[in-house]
């Protein structure tokens, strides 16, 4: 039958059959509408579908554009994958309800986090209180991981993790639990949702700006195409709009936008959309309109396909197919009448299975109360696995294809993405939608007529605007026990306890370095790093603990070893200073095999961590007991009683140290571990001390030097020993390559040398990171043994001189502080307020940086108590308080930013001042203020020096700038206004005859006329200035101050180009002239900086 005449019929049968018939009983509603407000007609026909080409628009199930399903026999081969989204309280908790759903038939897991673990906050945040457990599933360490997944095979059933800010993390600990457990990440299959744009226009759980969050999406992608073939890297989502009030055309067109925007930027990083696009799926809402919602899925896989072709033509078919999860609408649910609940969602998964969905979750009847219960959930179960085997629904492919009424409704779906892609589109794309509010705006005005329409019972919804009772629902509810939050903090503050330190720093400094480094490369990744940091949670094996040692002895025997005998010090120096003799009360030591046997014995059940703690206290305690002695006269004998047993006791070890390293990452973090305090160390020393002899007699930039060149040798030695396998020897004797670098160090200054050994230092861990176990093996262990003694060991030979001169009185650290802070602040002083919002060439604005510096400065009172007792205290995130000082300081006027750096400086001074004169400051706080304050000046005051005036031409240049704008305000101002009040106080004249006498005073004094200011003086001096031009009309006080500025610069042209950077001219240049105005520019002007 053609179209004409099913158009001639249907026309007919409306006017002579429908229409006679509705006039003798009229139509229930006066508008029937989907729920997305598309207009529905009594019948359809083929009229509706003019132009539709069923080759063209369904083609065969498995077979471009996939508009009937993606896989050729879809369930009758196998039926989508049952997922129950299951997270609550502990990990155990959610671990048992995982192994509950599989025993009852789940074919998949789904996993829900706590708001913590969704915001990326650990456990014990402050922010964390009373939400532990509370709506998911609490994650902190890669310990709850563990737990989580327990015994189940995680190579055989597949993970979906709904998680956004922090997905990567959460993946990376994943990954790292089935590595533990023996697992390729080649064998996992799964999804992380990581869909950070659907959190910005509906579920508004984000933690970071758009773009960077895009970036950590394409991250994300790309190791995972590379790394976890089967995982699916980002599930675009859909269904939060929807439960934020979309509509279903608005749901479908925003999801696939997002997923478009994915791929464009997945495209744009150098990735392959035949790599990267098959993994990336989709989840979509199941609503209530039945037939809208089977269209939507169909529509979903014909514009994806026909999108990806006509944009990459990309060479793997997998790439068109839309693979999605779906789950029931939970904003359909309600907490009247319950148990219609039950209803509601068969009805939603039936339209889900006969819509194609890959996967399916179906909500449970008292989700609106609470995390549903073991009777909930299993109902809910049992509704798909009815509909899969009971209704036939499973047993022919869409059984709906063809149908006027769906393919209308499909093809309505396909026309209303058109246009909102059009519009999205015309805005830059997704992102620029996102961040002019388009798709939020769109969701809140469509949830807001649905809204209305309830209300004027325009849609019906049973058992809340139809049919509603009066009866209190009685359903069970889950209930998450307290403990769950004091067990969880207690768990994660063990973790912390026990992790392998050494590892876990080395593991987040990379993570640092590559997010910097991701800031301006496209192929720098982070999930390398982020999973490092997962493996590094680990604590060292307990099996590792008794393995033999070079020794003999165990690593736990040598724990307790070292514990016993540093713990024999303090009684026998006491005795040396009581009697001049080395006796121990207790027991006789001179049987040294005895009283080592005896402590193996007697600790061989101790708990490691005991052990741990029993060796830091005995440390502590020598560590005071030097402190006590420090200043007096004592006999060598006690001098020896401490160096026997601590200083030339651990060198007898260091082969057993060497036998623990088995990895390159076990050398590289021993390594670190050495590295830090050594170059902390020199950090406190400051720039002036530099060059300062060491008590062998050379300088410290030398010792730097010196250090820094044999770890670049060694670094050298590696690479050749890792290309050929042969050891080689350094190339000379110690004291001739000594010479060579001390002599290679000649002319360089304090900063290039620091930078010297920084850099030789990354490059020797580069070359132990590639070091394979065999290589670490060979040879006896020659790249250890090259390693230690140009690193670690170095390090220590070093440590007594080196720390001989680190600050250890308030007064010597004041002093550092001052030696760091004078020509920093000088310097910015001299590059004046104009330049502060201009871009370093580190990549933020100079307000920014000192706006850093400033909080850094500030946030010593919170960590300096803890510091000040020896211990770490809390550990702020360095890299977000960096980024929110950063974002902060673009509002923030350039004098209110120089105020409270200034106002930092001038309250460390005073916390310093008022700490005890004549007792020694903990390294630890030595470190931490050295690192806030001079250390960091230090750091930054390239970035200011950089813009310092090289040469006359510069400083006339500035003067120029400054000067026209400066006079420029003043024309603006105007002479009838100049004896106006200006806001500082004083009048615009005024202003300017102070302005005018100081480019006199300065004329005179670059003359040769100097003089020496004080604050007392100079408020003299603009008193006198304003005084004498008190009777001075406008328009010769502007001429005097066009005179003189006049003069000051043919003052500063006739001045050699050799002389005019020397300090003292360069500051009555600047100071007297264009640093001047830019304050009154500032402050009486009007100009904001």
């Amino acid at each position: 039958m053609t179209i004409e005449k099913i158009s001639s019929k249907k026309t007919a049968w409306l006017e002579t059959v429908y229409g006679p018939a509705v006039k003798k009983r009229a139509e229930r509603k006066p508008r029937f509408t989907t729920l997305s407000g598309e207009p529905i007609e009594p019948l359809y026909t083929g009229e509706d579908l003019g132009g539709f080409d069923g080759e063209r628009d369904l083609g065969a199930p498995g077979e471009f554009p996939y508009t009937r399903g993606i896989h050729p026999s879809m369930y009758r081969t196998r039926l989508w994958t049952m997922r129950q989204f299951a997270g609550f309280g502990s990990a155990e908790d959610t671990n048992r309800r995982f192994h509950y759903l599989m025993q009852h038939g789940v074919t998949g897991l789904s996993t829900a986090f706590d708001m913590p673990t969704l915001m990326g906050r650990d456990a014990d945040d402050p922010l964390s209180r009373g939400e532990v457990g509370r709506e998911g599933v609490a994650v902190s360490t890669l310990r709850d991981v563990e737990i989580l997944f327990d015994r189940i095979p995680v190579d055989e059933i597949t993970t979906s993790m709904t998680i956004n800010g922090p997905a990567s993390i959460v993946w990376a600990l994943y990954l790292a639990a089935a590595e533990k457990r023996g697992y390729p990440l080649s064998a996992l299959g799964g999804t992380i949702q990581n869909d950070c744009l659907k959190e910005y226009i509906a579920q508004r759980e984000w933690i970071i700006p758009e773009r960077p969050a895009m970036d950590l999406v394409i991250d994300s992608l790309r190791f995972g195409a590379r790394e976890v073939p089967k995982w699916n890297a980002v599930s675009v989502s859909g269904y939060h709009m929807r439960e934020a009030g979309a509509t279903a055309l608005q749901e479908l067109s925003f999801t696939l936008i997002d997923g478009l925007e994915y791929v464009k930027w997945g495209v744009a990083a150098g990735l392959d959309p035949s790599d990267f696009v098959p993994r990336m799926s989709f989840f979509f809402d199941v609503h209530n309109d039945f037939f809208e919602e089977i269209a939507k899925f169909r529509a979903a896989r014909r514009i994806w396909a026909r999108e990806i072709e006509q944009r990459y033509h990309p060479t793997n078919e997998r790439a068109l197919q839309l693979r999605t999860h779906a789950q029931t609408a939970g904003v359909s649910l309600t907490a009247q009448q319950p148990y219609n609940n039950v209803v509601r969602v068969a009805l939603q998964a039936l339209a889900a299975v006969l819509g194609g969905t890959q996967s399916l979750h179906t909500n449970s009847l008292d989700e609106t109360f609470a995390l549903p219960t073991e009777e909930a959930v299993t109902l809910a179960l049992r509704t798909q696995q009815i509909i899969a085997h009971e209704t036939g629904a499973a047993d022919t492919v869409d059984p709906l294809g063809g149908s006027y009424y769906l393919e209308h409704l499909t093809r309505r779906m396909e026309e209303g993405f058109e246009k909102y892609l059009r519009e999205i589109e015309a805005m830059g794309g997704m992102v620029q939608a996102v961040e002019r509010g388009y798709p939020q705006r769109e969701i809140t005005e469509a949830s807001f007529r649905f809204q209305e329409q309830v209300e004027r019972k325009e849609k019906l919804i049973v058992g809340i605007n139809a049919y509603a009772t009066t009866e209190e629902a009685r359903v069970p509810i889950l209930r998450i026990d307290p403990e769950v939050e004091r067990k969880q903090v207690a768990r994660l503050a063990d973790v912390r306890r026990t992790r392998d330190a050494g590892r876990w720093r080395e593991a987040m400094a990379r993570l640092r370095e590559s997010a910097t480094a991701a800031k301006t490369s496209k192929k720098a990744e982070l999930m390398p790093a982020f999973l490092e940091c997962a493996r590094a949670q680990d604590p060292l094996p307990a099996d590792r603990y008794d393995e033999k040692l070079p020794s003999g002895m165990t690593l736990r025997e040598v724990l307790a070893h070292l514990a016993a005998w540093e713990e024999t010090v303090p009684p026998r120096v006491a005795a040396v200073l009581a009697t001049g003799k080395d006796t121990y009360e207790r027991e006789d030591l001179s049987d040294i095999d005895a009283f080592n046997a005896k402590v193996s014995a007697e600790t061989k059940d101790t708990p490691i961590d005991d052990l741990k703690a029993r060796l830091a206290r005995s440390h502590e305690a020598i560590v005071a007991l030097v402190r006590s002695l420090e200043g007096r006269e004592i006999p060598e004998l006690a001098k020896k009683v401490i160096e026997w047993n601590t200083t030339e006791h651990y060198p007898d070890h260091f082969g057993d140290l060497g036998a623990a390293i088995k990895t390159a990452k076990d050398l590289a973090m021993t390594v670190n571990a050495g590295w830090i305090n050594f170059r902390l160390a020199l950090m406190s020393l400051g720039m002036a001390v530099l060059d300062e002899r060491t008590s062998t007699g050379w300088t410290y930039r030398e010792l730097a030097a010196h250090a820094a060149g044999w770890e670049d040798l060694a670094a050298t030695r590696l690479g050749r020993f890792r290309a050929t396998g042969e050891t080689n020897d350094p190339g000379g004797t110690a004291d001739e390559i000594n010479a060579r670098l001390v002599g290679a160090a000649k002319g360089k200054s304090g900063r290039e040398t620091l930078a010297d050994l920084d850099a030789a230092h990354a490059r020797l861990v580069r070359e132990v990171d590639q070091l394979t176990p065999e290589q670490i093996k060979a040879s006896d262990g020659w790249a250890i043994a090259v390693v230690a003694g140009n690193s670690y060991g170095h390090y220590g030979e070093h440590h007594t001189e080196l720390f001989s001169a680190v600050p250890r009185r308030p007064a010597q650290l004041l002093e550092r502080i001052r030696e760091g802070w004078r020509p920093f602040r000088r310097a910015v002083a001299r590059i004046g307020l104009r330049r502060l919002s201009d871009t370093t060439s580190a990549g933020w604005t100079a307000k920014a940086m000192l706006s850093h510096l400033a909080y850094w400065l500030e946030s010593l009172d919170r960590s300096l108590p803890y510091r000040l007792k020896g211990e770490r205290g809390p550990i702020p995130d360095v890299q977000a308080e960096n980024e929110r000082e950063q974002a902060a300081s673009a509002s923030r006027p350039a004098s209110e930013v120089i105020k409270r750096l200034d106002d930092a400086y001038a309250k460390l001074v005073k916390i310093v001042e008022n700490l005890p004169a004549d007792e020694d400051i903990h390294f630890m706080a030595i470190r931490l203020i050295a690192g806030e304050s001079y250390g960091h000046f230090f750091e930054h005051l390239p970035e200011i020096e950089s813009w310092m005036p090289q040469n006359k031409a510069d400083v006339l240049a500035r003067y120029d700038a400054v000067w026209n704008e400066f006079r420029g305000r003043l024309r603006e101002v105007g002479r009838a206004r100049l004896l106006d009040p200006t806001p500082s106080g004083w009048s615009y004249r005024d202003m300017c005859a102070h302005a005018a006498n100081w480019l006199q005073q300065a004329v005179n004094e670059l003359g040769g006329a100097t003089k020496r200011w004080n604050a007392e003086l100079i408020q003299k001096e603009n008193e006198r200035a304003v005084a004498a031009h008190k009777l001075v009309g406008a328009e010769a006080m502007l001429d005097e101050l066009d005179t003189s500025a006049k003069r000051m610069r043919e003052m500063i042209a006739s001045i050699p180009d050799d002389q005019i950077l020397d300090p003292k001219t360069f500051g009555i240049v600047g100071f007297y002239s264009y640093l001047h105005w830019e304050e009154h520019l500032h402050e009486d002007l009007g100009a904001t900086y």
